[in-house]
């Protein structure tokens, strides 16, 4: 028998993760609309016909303009493995302003989980939230948005991209939570560049 839950919280994560990397790119957004898993689960798993509501969502300035604000203000707070405390507690913030409950303090005390639905099946997505011991190019950000505040330290490596996405997926899953039929855990990991413990 098939796990319709499950697959269920597949696609939306596969088209949350999809949507939100290329989202400024219509033509691969149409063509991840057309492949016949995508369609296959977006229509018996989300009672939908097509992917377009979901792509118009993610696409939508509210879902786009939120995971591109949270990316700049959490690019100026790099911090580095187990030092990462601003950056847990903007995460653990966010995540309850959302109506996610959180549990901090983990994996060497910056680590947080957050969890939307009940029961089974799990899920968990997770990002990384530790920042490079590396000086930011004065070149980057010229109009000083997003630039690091924290001198020497750098989201070199893209985790304010992945903590800034989680946080988008959190938004569009916790707005369905209760349609879920399981548990997303949300997994957000310190300490990924030095071997967290």
């Amino acid at each position: 028998m098939e796990n319709k839950p499950l697959r269920w919280l597949g696609a939306i994560l596969f088209l949350t993760v999809c949507i939100i990397q290329c989202r400024c790119h219509a033509q691969t957004l149409d063509k991840i609309a057309e492949t016949p898993l995508a369609a296959q689960d977006a229509s018996s798993m989300l009672g939908l016909h097509s992917l377009e509501p979901l792509l118009t969502e993610a696409r939508s300035p509210e879902i786009s303009g939120f995971i591109v604000d949270k990316r700049r203000e959490l690019h100026k707070i790099p911090e580095l493995m187990y030092e990462e405390h601003k950056t847990a507690k903007l995460l653990e913030e966010s995540l309850k302003s959302m109506g996610i409950p959180v549990e901090t303090g983990l994996a060497g005390g910056t680590g947080i989980i957050g969890i939307i639905g009940q029961g089974e099946p799990t899920v968990a997505l997770r990002a990384d939230i530790d920042a490079l011991p590396v000086e930011e190019p004065e070149d980057l950000d010229s109009a000083g948005l997003f630039r690091s505040t924290h001198e020497g330290r750098m989201h070199a490596c893209g985790h304010d991209g992945h903590m800034a996405m989680l946080l988008g997926a959190a938004r569009m899953l916790q707005a369905r939570a209760a349609r879920l039929g399981g548990t997303v855990l949300l997994v957000f990991q310190p300490a990924e560049e030095g071997g967290a413990d």
